[in-house]
């Protein structure tokens, strides 16, 4: 390169600040507050967790209630009254149910546990647990009243009253020709049982008391709401939904979300426990001795020729019982454990028996 050649420079780089300095930075507006901001800060968030868990256990008790220290309420809230009297278990019932404490081997513990009575359901049904050393609140065992009829001539079908009236609301009796149906031929026969079946019946609620079936029946609406309650928790964590940009409403359509599928599983499984517990109840009473399989056989024949009988007589059963008088199942859930199949415990116990 000759002297005479000069070097090309690099243009300077220059920045202007004068405007910029002359700018003043944006006001930020303060993020309006509701009351549902509170709900994100730390007290709001133990406010919730300490309401649920007190919703929680008082779910559980207000359910266990009725098997231990409610259980003297329970007697006068289903108990049956004859002209305005309570109505007195027989002396033949009051054998029965000894017979059937003696069958199980109850001990004498046990059997100071259980009370009897009559109740005013169609369908007998106990309370509490039964525990082998005693103590504890006690067994309720409730029965019908058709329990003490002896002929298809105690049945009262003037007196009953079934379905309702849609304009009043109160429930309505037989009419003339309904009491000179078959179907009510049917529904008196259908409600006089063989002492086998009343035992299998008296039976089979025994052994629901000895299940303590009431304590899973009771816990699960409880944790269920708090494990709700802890889901719903981690979605927020998970998904950042208590910060920006997510407001109050996000995290409503988030449990929006969650509830149904929540619900949907807790159905699934309280449904499931009750069939299962229905099943193995029969189980256990049919496969007593041969005389409680046939009882237990008697037993669902009448009570689904029973319910066939009021689908006919009274058009309202029709969205209860089918035509062979089993109980109809939800479209979604299937609360019971369908009366055929109880049956056929029954008829498969009995088969094993054979002719002893």
């Amino acid at each position: 390169m000759s002297s005479s050649e000069k070097p090309i420079s690099s243009p300077a780089i220059k920045f202007d600040l004068t405007e910029q300095s002359k700018r003043t930075p944006p006001k930020l507006e303060p993020v309006k507050q509701t009351r549902f901001h509170w709900f994100a800060s730390g007290p709001g968030r133990r406010a919730v967790g300490t309401a649920v868990a007190v919703a929680s256990l008082g779910v559980t008790l207000v359910k266990a209630a009725p098997h231990s220290i409610a259980l003297n309420y329970v007697k006068d809230i289903f108990q049956n009254y004859t002209e305005g009297f309570r109505t007195r278990p027989s002396k033949d019932m009051v054998g029965l149910v000894d017979d059937v404490c003696e069958d199980i081997g109850l001990s004498i513990d046990e059997k100071v546990q259980l009370n009897s009575f009559v109740m005013a359901q169609t369908e007998p049904y106990a309370w509490g647990g039964m525990w082998k050393k005693g103590g504890g609140h006690g067994v309720l065992l409730g029965y019908p009243e058709f329990f003490h009829w002896t002929s298809p001539e105690d049945v009262p079908m003037a007196k009953m009253r079934v379905g309702s009236n849609l304009d009043s609301g109160t429930n309505v009796g037989f009419s003339r020709t309904a009491m000179a149906s078959p179907e009510a031929k049917l529904f008196r026969d259908s409600m006089i049982l063989s002492d086998g079946a009343k035992k299998f019946s008296i039976c089979r609620e025994i052994e629901r008391t000895r299940t303590f079936s009431f304590i899973f029946s009771s816990t699960l609406p409880g944790c269920w709401m708090g494990l709700t309650y802890l889901v719903s928790r981690y979605a927020n964590h998970k998904l950042g939904l208590f910060k920006a940009p997510f407001r109050p409403l996000h995290r409503i359509i988030a449990y929006i979300s969650i509830l149904p599928a929540m619900s949907f599983t807790y159905f699934l499984i309280k449904d499931a426990h009750q069939r299962n517990l229905q099943g193995s109840i029969d189980l256990s009473a049919s496969g007593l001795s041969r005389e409680y399989a046939a009882g237990g056989v008697e037993y669902y024949t009448k009570l689904m020729a029973r319910n066939a009988s009021l689908r006919a007589l009274d058009p309202s059963m029709k969205d209860s019982y089918n035509l062979l008088g089993d109980l109809k199942p939800g479209i979604i859930r299937m609360k019971h454990k369908p009366l055929m199949e109880r049956k056929m415990i029954c008829e498969d116990m009995l088969a094993k028996f054979g002719d002893q």
